[in-house]
């Protein structure tokens, strides 16, 4: 996936949690918010407008999934778009 197409699914991710609060046919509008904060963030990380906050949740989620053994030491899960 290259991060045109990543931009892509995010909006389309976003407009769904979105919508599930107008629709209210969320279990929970938290677990909505908690997709649109978390999604949003991503959305800044890749537009290059992310905040101070954004940096530290998306390097604390590389973090993990280092230490999970699902990404080397050296990559982050940005680095697998095409192209990076």
């Amino acid at each position: 996936m290259n991060q045109e197409a990543l931009k892509d699914a995010l909006e389309a991710r976003i407009n769904a949690a979105a919508q599930s609060i107008i629709d209210k046919k969320s279990t929970s509008d938290d677990i909505a918010l908690g997709k649109l904060d978390f999604l949003s963030s991503l959305r800044r990380l890749l537009d290059g407008k992310a905040t101070p906050h954004d940096l530290g949740r998306h390097d604390a989620l590389n973090d993990v999934l280092q230490d999970l053994g699902v990404l080397s030491s050296k990559e982050t899960y940005l680095s697998r778009l095409d192209g990076q």
